[in-house]
């Protein structure tokens, strides 16, 4: 997983001087990296489950909100298509939309733009790749969950990375409907 995170930073910093930085990082191939850290953990997480999903959510400051959601719409289809074409061998459908805000959901499920706050952990890029007939995923602020909140300021207290295990056992207002478990890399 380090090494995941180490090419989301060279990518950053290799594009920095022309055009973007973070939060604005987008890693073309990642199907291709985050399917190599899924398959080179065996498919087995130390807790003896299954990896299922890796993820990459930047985190968006506040003031960085409206810019995070232009780049998003600009550049989601790129790396969707690619990651599409690594994990199935087919194209984004041509109709294929992200949520144009970062968003959380309603206890019920429904799709609602995430209130104004400090900061988001908008999620951005999944392997493998979100269904093509719902990528809500795509921007879903992982912040409108306060365990994830607090587990975040646990881990910038602790000043390391961490790999947190989501699972049925997690209350949580709204279940992913893409996968039963997922792994955050923050």
């Amino acid at each position: 997983m380090s090494s995941l995170s180490n090419q989301i930073t060279v990518q950053s910093l290799s594009t920095t001087a022309g055009q973007s930085s973070f939060p604005e990082v987008t890693l073309e191939y990642f199907e291709l990296y985050a399917g190599n850290a899924r398959e080179n953990t065996g498919g087995v997480a130390a807790s003896g489950n299954v990896i299922e999903s890796v993820t990459y959510c930047p985190y968006v400051v506040g003031n960085q909100r409206t810019a995070w959601e232009a780049y998003a719409q600009s550049n989601a289809a790129s790396w969707l298509d690619i990651s599409y074409e690594l994990y199935s061998n087919a194209s984004l459908a041509p109709n294929a939309k992200i949520e144009k805000a970062i968003h959380t959901r309603t206890a019920s499920g429904v799709i609602v733009p995430s209130p104004i706050a400090d900061a988001y952990l908008p999620l951005w890029q999944i392997s493998p790749p979100p269904p093509q007939n719902d990528l809500s995923i795509i921007n879903w602020d992982l912040f409108s969950w306060k365990e994830v909140q607090q587990l975040y300021a646990n881990m910038n207290q602790a000043d390391s990375k961490l790999h947190f295990e989501w699972n049925e056992g997690l209350s949580l207002p709204f279940v992913p409907r893409t996968h039963d478990r997922f792994f955050l890399l923050f």
